[in-house]
């Protein structure tokens, strides 16, 4: 069976082997959303015994965040959170400046803590999903 926590080592490849040429923000912004699937699929299999995951619906990502909050600490299920908000910010987020109708340039702002350094922002993915999975790896059942 698959471990989706192999996801993290693939958040380090992209990020490490990102050169800075046309890929660099594509890779850059493909390891963070590795990391957070690193987690998800960590917190899926932790509690597995305790949820319904073949429903679809019930496998979402809200429906995993709620696992994370009700089984985790705090802290855990917190940066989960913001894991989350900063994959659907690498993969939605990305919108090209315009100019106005008086020539300016305009660029699109957003309401995340979304840093401009994607560098800075893979390497933040990559301890906040560290953390997270040393406390699901608590959890997660033993291997045989």
């Amino acid at each position: 069976m698959f471990d989706g926590k192999t996801f993290f080592e693939v958040g380090n490849y992209l990020r490490q082997n990102s050169e800075p040429d046309g890929k660099h923000d594509a890779m850059l912004r493909s390891s963070i959303g590795r990391y957070y699937y690193a987690c998800y699929h960590a917190a899926r299999e932790a509690f597995k015994e305790k949820q319904n995951w073949n429903d679809h619906k019930k496998s979402s990502h809200g429906t995993i965040c709620k696992a994370v909050r009700k089984n985790c600490s705090s802290n855990a299920s917190s940066l989960l959170d913001t894991l989350k908000i900063m994959r659907e910010h690498a993969d939605y987020h990305c919108w090209l400046p315009k100019t106005t109708q008086m020539g300016t340039i305009e660029f699109t702002s957003c309401p995340c803590d979304w840093d401009e350094d994607l560098e800075k922002n893979s390497r933040e993915a990559s301890r906040i999903a560290t953390e997270v999975l040393r406390e699901l790896d608590r959890h997660l059942p033993p291997k045989s």
